[in-house]
């Protein structure tokens, strides 16, 4: 018997990603959650590793305001791309979207002030 869990997806194609980017109802608590609890401060850097979509990033920044330049980082190809384009829909020039891996970004160490992994 196949079972979800024994599918391999491509997660090159767009439609996972569209796919994956809608928020189902069982996580929509924690992202709740999440934001609820987030420590609102002065920050001035604030980075997401692995930000995918752009899912707590983009909802991050949009709270922390112009004064913080936010950054997020995923090898994902095309969820960098959806990321990108929710980003210039929503006009934000506050936040960078780098495709890549983390452990090599060329930002200088203790550059983020806030940080989510």
């Amino acid at each position: 018997m196949d079972t979800y869990l024994d599918r391999k997806l491509d997660y090159l194609q767009s439609d996972i990603t569209n796919a994956y980017d809608e928020l189902p109802m069982w996580s929509s608590a924690f992202g709740l959650l999440l934001l609820d609890n987030f420590p609102i401060g002065e920050y001035s850097n604030y980075l997401d590793i692995g930000c995918a979509t752009g899912f707590p990033l983009i909802d991050i920044a949009q709270r922390l305001g112009n004064k913080c330049n936010s950054v997020g980082i995923d090898p994902w190809t095309e969820a960098v791309k959806r990321a990108k384009r929710k980003i210039d829909t929503l006009q934000l020039d506050s936040i960078t979207i780098i495709e890549g891996d983390a452990s090599i970004i060329d930002y200088p160490d203790n550059f983020f002030d806030l940080k989510r992994n």
